[in-house]
């Protein structure tokens, strides 16, 4: 029984889920208004944890190719596919109805699309393309963008357009970043990455470029209103300097490992700045 259940929370990918939630949080301490916070977090917990089960679902062949991913529960036979497909088609559901009675049609209906884009649209073009995170990044900004809905702000705001901008970029550095510096694995298992396209050097140059890019977008918030306590700026301009900083390293050492895996940690923590951020601007 415990094996089973741990299984089951290795399926929903709990980072993700919880990184999906705090954008959606960051969503609403945009808007400055207040909002179902309960049904806010478990129909956004349910319904991402429903799209990362169907995404382990519908990739448990490629993932029996790589080393990381292997011991995941449906290519290790921790889990029957059939139990996993059923798993998350009832998270999803739980979570866009939760959504839907405590937030409004319109946080449904972007989680909803979110999903579709993510297993519908997404998951299958990473076989296809080397570019599919760029498409995929769609995904990012649908998180912030359901919090600032359940709030009942009108969606079309320019702070809420920034914010979603931000995690729009943000989405692919943060994908590239772990393919580029696992390339050999991904390209082994039928997932093309910028690598093969590029090259080592050249890909580094890219995702300097997205990265710059990237601590540029953060630096929207405070232009557009999301943020403005001094403290607050301050802690957003720091975030983004030091993932600047950083990303030069890429520009000069290209695809190396050690580079690579430093950089894919800091634009992480760029999300968690930009998260915190909000949250100073609120309290302060």
């Amino acid at each position: 029984m415990k094996a089973h259940l741990a299984a089951v929370v290795e399926l929903v990918k709990p980072r993700i889920v919880m990184l999906s939630c705090l954008s959606s949080l960051a969503g609403v301490l945009a808007a400055g208004r207040s909002a179902p916070w309960l049904a806010l977090t478990t129909g956004v917990w349910l319904t991402a944890a429903g799209a990362c089960s169907m995404n382990q679902f519908q990739e448990r062949e490629s993932d029996r190719l790589m080393k990381r991913t292997r011991g995941r529960p449906l290519p290790s036979g921790r889990l029957p596919a059939a139990a996993a497909l059923v798993i998350s088609l009832a998270l999803s559901a739980a979570g866009l109805a939760i959504l839907f009675a405590g937030c409004g049609p319109a946080a449904c209906l972007l989680a909803a699309c979110g999903a579709f884009w993510y297993n519908g649209v997404y998951t299958p073009l990473k076989t296809r393309s080397a570019f599919s995170a760029v498409i995929g990044a769609v995904t990012g900004a649908v998180s912030p963008a359901i919090g600032w809905a359940a709030t009942g702000r009108p969606l079309a705001d320019p702070a809420l357009a920034a914010l979603c901008f931000f995690f729009l970029i943000w989405q692919v550095p943060h994908s590239w970043l772990l393919s580029m510096r696992l390339s050999s694995e991904y390209e082994g298992a039928g997932f093309p990455t910028p690598v093969t396209v590029f090259g080592p050097i050249r890909s580094g140059r890219v995702l300097f470029c997205w990265m710059t890019v990237t601590a540029l977008a953060s630096l929207l918030l405070p232009l557009y209103g999301v943020v403005s306590a001094p403290l607050a700026v301050a802690v957003l301009m720091a975030g983004a300097s030091w993932t600047a900083f950083v990303s030069a390293r890429l520009f000069a050492a290209g695809t190396g490992h050690a580079s690579m895996r430093q950089a894919f940690g800091v634009v992480n923590i760029l999300a968690l700045v930009v998260m915190a951020a909000t949250l100073m601007d609120r309290v302060l």
